[in-house]
């Protein structure tokens, strides 16, 4: 396989809910990634995807913002662009000394495991540069798993594990 193929075939998601798998458009992605090639700041590109999402599971939909403290990928406005589409913006932030923004319409200071949300309470969930700060990457999914309505979606955003802040965030 040549190193193109390999990319290419690691660039096509696959979403997964209670075992059931669906390949995702891949002229959507394509778009999706030539907008990031071509220099777009990631976290529109981020953001667009969700709301494609959104768009194909209805209105008044539950967002579920996992590592909310400081906007999406560090943007509030993107954030709040995200929040004014869903139905319910809930947000988890672990660090007591970030303050939530008031467009969250329910927010805890907590991980995803110890939030108390009920289970299938969530039709999009994401988590933008917070996999690779998880200590326990089973229980975390697995807390994902059971807050998502049948037919929801998780999106995870995180670097490449070669990147030098995995390595940083290793030695704390």
């Amino acid at each position: 396989m040549t190193s193109r193929a390999a990319a290419s075939s690691l660039m096509t998601p696959t979403i997964r809910n209670r075992g059931a798998a669906a390949p995702y458009d891949r002229a959507r992605w394509a778009e999706y990634a030539a907008r990031y090639r071509r220099g777009e700041w990631r976290a529109v590109v981020f953001r667009d995807m969700i709301l494609d999402d959104a768009r194909n599971l209805g209105r008044g939909l539950v967002f579920l913002d996992i590592g909310c403290g400081r906007g999406f990928d560090g943007d509030v406005d993107l954030q709040r662009s995200l929040a004014a589409e869903s139905g319910r913006y809930v947000g988890i932030e672990p660090d007591p000394s970030v303050a939530l923004a008031g467009h969250i319409d329910e927010g805890h200071c907590c991980t995803l495991e110890d939030a108390p949300l009920r289970p299938e309470s969530a039709d999009i969930a994401f988590a933008v540069m917070v996999l690779e700060h998880l200590p326990a990457p089973q229980r975390f999914f697995q807390r994902v798993a059971e807050v998502l309505r049948p037919g929801g979606v998780f999106w995870g955003f995180t670097m490449n594990a070669g990147h030098y802040f995995c390595f940083a965030a290793e030695q704390k």
